[in-house]
């Protein structure tokens, strides 16, 4: 038996935890330190993108702002944000270099003001834009492939040894831009993916993952999305075949998992997800998906403590929306005052650390 299986929840909420740390400089450091533990409350209150110069750190922190506004649902006034900044390519961000004038505004931001229209209710201007800033990218790879002297400050890696750049170096920071550009384009690949299934086009976006795949044969991560997209479909036969490719044998071993979830094979599937519980990048997911079979094993103690034990053991990387609300939705399977303790507990426990997007609707009542 597990040591913490014995131990009633309130106790185990009551362990304490480290509290995220807000005091630090607001610089490229201290900005990203507070993105990193989800502080974009503190973001939001502390950074002004008004009267700030040079115009390279106002557009910094008008990404880090946008980025904490979106995060807290907060997107009309992201939108406000965006719009008084302005027409990206206008001369306002534009830089003279010795190899001319380049447009000094973050990829990032641009990713950002793409995708805000999904959530003001613009899904169909979301997507047009997003497929522009797919265009854009494009046409940056290939300026940079085209000339030799394309290459932008941004876009320049920097000198390891503080000597003046040779014409080898110029080289390697010419592949490095092509290269950071066709990192972007797949980024807003990704980006296309996530929204076509949001609106149930699994077929466009299989035909995106397998744009990925004609460069990317071997990547395991992109056979385990379609894969997935595979099981959205019901089709589990090609989704077995898929997992067959996917090189990774912790994802490959979660597949598995969900195959068998995707049969009624329960029993089966909650020994697969208990092999790779020690992954970190899947953790959550997989504890869900074990806590899930045991309900339908009608097993709700196995279930409960399948979450907390996992939840404690590993807080940071573990903590979830879907989690914590199917452990909250158990403890009132569970009913009366020890089950409502257990979720009041748990939320105090989680509010040391959780991000500030983190969905707090999950620890009342359903």
């Amino acid at each position: 038996m597990h040591p913490l299986q014995s131990t009633p929840p309130v106790a185990l909420w009551n362990t304490p935890i480290l509290r995220k740390n807000t005091n630090v400089d607001l610089d490229d450091q201290g900005l990203q330190a507070l993105a990193l533990q989800g502080c974009w409350q503190t973001i939001i209150r502390e950074v002004s993108v008004k009267s700030v110069a040079p115009v390279e750190d106002k557009l910094e922190r008008a990404t880090y702002l946008v980025l904490a506004l979106m995060k807290t649902k907060q997107y009309t006034r992201a939108a406000e944000e965006l719009q008084q900044l302005g027409d990206f390519d206008s001369s306002e961000f534009s830089k003279q270099t010795p190899k001319g004038c380049v447009n000094v505004v973050p990829f990032a931001l641009r990713l950002l003001h793409a995708q805000l229209p999904q959530f003001l209710g613009k899904p169909k201007v979301a997507i047009d834009l997003l497929y522009r800033l797919l265009d854009f990218c494009l046409n940056k790879q290939s300026s940079v492939a085209g000339d030799p002297e394309e290459e932008t400050e941004l876009d320049q890696p920097s000198t390891t040894g503080g000597e003046s750049a040779t014409g080898e170096e110029t080289q390697v920071g010419k592949i490095d831009s092509k290269a950071s550009w066709s990192r972007r384009h797949e980024t807003v690949v990704w980006c296309l993916i996530s929204h076509h299934l949001l609106f149930g086009d699994f077929i466009v976006a299989l035909r995106w993952l397998n744009w990925l795949l004609e460069n990317r044969r071997q990547d395991c991560k992109v056979w385990f999305a379609v894969a997935c997209v595979q099981l959205m479909l019901g089709d589990v036969l090609e989704a077995k075949v898929s997992s067959q490719k996917v090189s990774d044998s912790s994802l490959s071993i979660l597949l598995q998992g969900l195959c068998d979830f995707s049969l009624g094979e329960h029993r089966s599937a909650a020994g697969v997800f208990d092999s790779v519980t020690a992954n970190v990048s899947v953790r959550s997911a997989v504890l869900n998906n074990k806590s899930i079979c045991h309900v339908h094993l009608s097993n709700l103690p196995a279930a409960t403590n399948t979450l907390m034990v996992g939840l404690h053991e590993r807080p940071l990387q573990t903590v979830h929306e879907h989690l914590v609300l199917t452990l909250c939705t158990l403890y009132d399977l569970k009913g009366g005052i020890a089950g409502r303790e257990a979720r009041n507990q748990l939320a105090n426990y989680l509010n040391n650390f959780i991000p500030d997007d983190f969905d707090k609707s999950v620890f009342l009542q359903t």
